[in-house]
Order: structure tokens, then sequence, then C-alpha cells
């Protein structure tokens, strides 16, 4: 890093410069130019935060690298490719503004001056990311005592609120005494002070989390630092789409990049993927012919992570091992423990979260442990999953007290401490990004769905119906006597239970 200035060579991209330009000879940069000095700095003061650089602990991929050991990639990379995307797309991306205009999106944000909230929420919005990924986020310890979402805990830190955002305090405290210069700065004193005042705070929320309690007062805020034309909420909510929507960057790059570390091939395109890109005037996205391949690729892309990296059953067992040591530590505190120490928890980076279940745990959750880092899964009950019935997940919690009610009814039949039970499910509308690729609602140049282009309507049917797909596995320690709760099983599948 040179004094005002921070190289980074990204390989799904390419190298992302921020600060001052400096000439350089034999390597690719990107500078970013169109960008003003002001927020070059403020982003590379971001990118110095201790909140963001706690993401270079944090797998992208979570426990991945136990199947693809080169999958060792991480959320600070992810997130500046995000924003990498965003800047790509500020020349490419195109916005209707009559019947017979377009402009560029670079153009129409810096109409609304909206351009630094634009990029600076796909640099931020994974900030509040749980260790391990998203295998946590399902924990039903978490759920019980409604640990927020990373998204809400991203807005937390932004608005220098909440448990988050005191423990940080306190962390970036501790490690200021042990250095004297240059100092740690958090998150939020980055965003309130210069040059970053100018950055609306609520409008990096509602991009981040498309929570509307944002919104209201980003549309304000926005309005009262600027002269018309007016900034109004159908603007907000067609930029989220690119920050975590209808096709956002945040998923191309999680994609691409874990495809590129992992050694899946892809086939995306990504820069005729985001020059296909248009705003229509009735505040949709649409996409032209030229990109319609790519969005199909990015389905093929997706639907092979489920085969060879969601579904896959090591990985599977690996994280219902972390989730059932994670759970295995809580039970033997009270409900006012858990509340204070699950938030501790979260904020663990990977490495911090295994040590602390180790050092701090029972003989049984060391045992776990010790069987996660030494790569050393439980076994599946089943050769093949049970596909679960929408009417079983209507109540998930129902199915899964369910389950364990048949757990401790068997348990006798098994030299096992542990069961474990994961329900995975992909499909669209189930999430914050439920509409992601909806190709049902995602439009071509004439208004016609991309479902129906080309002749990939089969295709995409399939693909939908492998989405739609949930799956039960069932995990124990070893396979010895398995066959007797086989049968049950069978019954659980056919409906007889």
């Amino acid at each position: 890093m040179y004094k005002n200035k921070m190289v980074i060579y990204d390989p799904v991209n390419e190298a992302v410069v921020f600060g001052k330009e400096r000439e350089e000879s034999g390597r690719s940069f990107f500078y970013a130019p169109g960008l003003s000095n002001e927020l070059k700095q403020s982003i590379l003061k971001i990118v110095n935060t201790f909140e963001f650089n706690r993401l270079r602990d944090l797998k992208q991929a979570g426990l991945a690298y136990f199947v693809y050991p080169s999958a060792l990639h991480d959320r600070y990379s992810h997130s500046i490719g995000t924003y990498y995307l965003g800047y790509i797309a500020l020349r490419s991306v195109r916005v209707e503004i009559s019947e017979n205009q377009e402009v560029s999106l670079e153009k129409w944000l810096d109409r609304l001056d909206l351009k630094e909230e634009f990029l600076v929420a796909l640099l931020l919005h994974d900030v509040g990311h749980l260790p391990f990924s998203h295998a946590l986020e399902e924990n039903r310890i978490f759920g019980k005592f409604k640990v927020p979402k990373h998204e809400e805990i991203a807005c937390e830190l932004i608005l220098d609120k909440g448990d988050f955002c005191n423990f940080y305090k306190k962390c970036a405290e501790s490690e200021n005494k042990v250095l004297n210069t240059p100092k740690v700065h958090r998150l939020a004193e980055v965003l309130s002070g210069k040059p970053s005042k100018k950055i609306d705070v609520q409008t990096l929320c509602y991009l981040i989390s498309s929570e509307e309690k944002y919104l209201g007062n980003s549309v304000k805020n926005l309005n009262d630092r600027k002269t018309p034309p007016k900034v109004n909420e159908e603007d907000l909510r067609m930029l989220h789409n690119l920050v975590s929507g209808l096709i956002d960057f945040d998923r191309i790059d999680h994609y691409l990049r874990d495809s590129y570390f992992m050694g899946i091939k892809s086939g995306v395109n990504t820069k005729v993927l985001i020059e296909s890109l248009i705003f229509s005037r009735d505040y949709k996205i649409k996409i032209s012919d030229i990109g319609v391949p790519q969005v199909v690729n990015l389905l093929l892309l997706r639907d092979s992570f489920q085969t060879k990296y969601f579904r896959d059953l090591k990985l599977l067992s690996l994280q219902a091992m972390l989730n059932a040591a994670v759970e295995e530590y809580f039970k033997s505190l009270d409900d006012a423990q858990i509340e204070c120490k699950i938030r501790e928890i979260c904020h663990f980076n990977d490495a911090e979260l295994i040590n602390f279940l180790f050092d701090n745990g029972s003989k049984s959750i060391k045992n776990i442990i010790l069987r996660i880092k030494n790569d050393l899964p439980y076994v599946p009950l089943q050769n093949d999953p049970i596909s679960i019935s929408n009417s079983m997940l209507k109540n998930k919690e129902n199915l899964l007290k369910f389950l364990d009610d048949i757990i401790k009814k068997y348990r006798k039949y098994f030299s096992t401490n542990y069961f474990l039970l994961p329900v995975t499910s992909w499909k669209f509308g189930e999430d914050k990004k439920s509409n992601w690729l909806d190709l049902d609602n995602l439009k071509t140049e004439d208004g016609s769905p991309v479902s129906t282009k080309f002749g990939f309507n089969n295709l995409i049917d399939y693909l939908k119906k492998a989405s739609d797909e949930k799956l039960l596995w069932l995990f124990i320690e070893n396979s010895d006597q398995n066959n007797i709760i086989i049968n049950m099983l069978n019954e659980i599948k056919d409906g007889t239970r």
C-alpha cells in the first residue's frame, strides 16, 4: 500500500485501486476514472475500518474448503468485487428517461446525487455477516433469540447503534491501546466525518436491507440536500435491485468468485450481462436480447452450485455439526445468559468461533470441533435425501420438533451422541432475495418475459423446479444399526406419519 493508495489484485475481475492514481507499468489497474478524489478517499478509508477488515477472516464459502480446498476466498475480496461490478455498471447500464432517450446509469445517479450511496452500499452489503457465511443463520437458537440477519447488523454498524456496534467499538478501542499509529477507525466514524459526510446513512441502509423503515428518511434526507429533480421512493427501489434484488451484483460476484476458486466452469460473460441491463421508465429492470443467454448461464451456474456445493453431503454434514456444537453450548445456559452470549458469538470471525467452542465447550462439543478440524464428518443415515412436501414445510419449527421427537424415540438404537437434521431448501420467494432472477418478472426490451426467449423455456422450467425442491438429510456419528430408522424415514416420505 502506498500512502494514499491501495492496490488489490483480483483474479476474478482485475486489479482494483482505491485512492490517488499513480503511473504503473506491467500490470492492469483499475483507477476508477470519473469518480471524484473525495469519493476515492472515502472508499479507501472505509476499506481500512475495523468492521471491513474483519471480512478478511470470514470465508465467503464457509466450510466449503473441506470439499474444494482452494475455496479460501473471503468476504473482503467479494465485497470489493461487488463494488467493482457496480463501477462497471455506471457506464454500462442504461436508464430510460423518455420514450426515445436513454442515459448511462452514472448520469442518472449524478442527476439524483446518488452515486456515492450506490457504490458504498455495494461495498458494505456484507459487513454484518456472521462467522462461517450463511451456515449459522438458520440455527434454531439464533432464530429463537431473534438474532438479526446480516443485512440488519450491517445497518446497525452504519448507524452506530446496537449491541454489535458497541462490541466492535470496544474491539477497536482495545487495538488502539496497543497501536500508537495509525489509528484503527470504526465504520460509523468514517461515514460521519469528512470527506464522507455527504453519504446518507439512511439510504445506505435501505439499499442494503430493503427495509421500508429506512426508505422515508432516505428520500427526505436526499431531497433536503439537493436541488430538483427530486428523488422518489421508486428511484430507490429500482436501485436496490442492483444491490440486492432482481438481478444484483452481490449474487453475480458471489457465484463467479465461488466458481473460480472451486474450479466450476461458469460460462458467464459479466460485462455482456451488465451492458444488457436497462432501467425502464416504469421502474422495472429489462434486459436486451444479447444478455438473455448470460442470464440463463447464471441459472445454470446456480444449478451447478446446488448439485456440487449446496447439496454436497460432506459440506451439509459439517454445517450440521457446527450448528449442533453451537446449540449444545447454549443448552447449559439459561435464557438471560444465552441472550448475552449469543451476541458475542455473532461477533466472532471463523477461527474465533471454532476456538471459543473448543475452549469453552463440553467433551462432546470438543469432539465435534475436532472432527470438523480433522475432516471427519458424520455420515448420512440414508443413501438418498427425503424430498419434503410444501405442506410439511408450512411450519418448519413443527417439522423439526416432530423429527426431534422421533430422534428421542429411536436414540437408544444408536451408539451416538448426536443426530443431526439439516433441512435444505432453495425456492423463489423465501428470503429477502426471493425475486432474484425470477424470470417471469424479468423482461426483455420488447416486454416479453426472459423465460420465453430463444427456446430457453424448457430449460428454465427445469431450473425452477430444481430450485423448488426441498431436501432432508439426517447424519449420525457412524452408520451402525441405521436400518432400524430407515423404514421410519420412508414412512415420512410417503406421508404415512
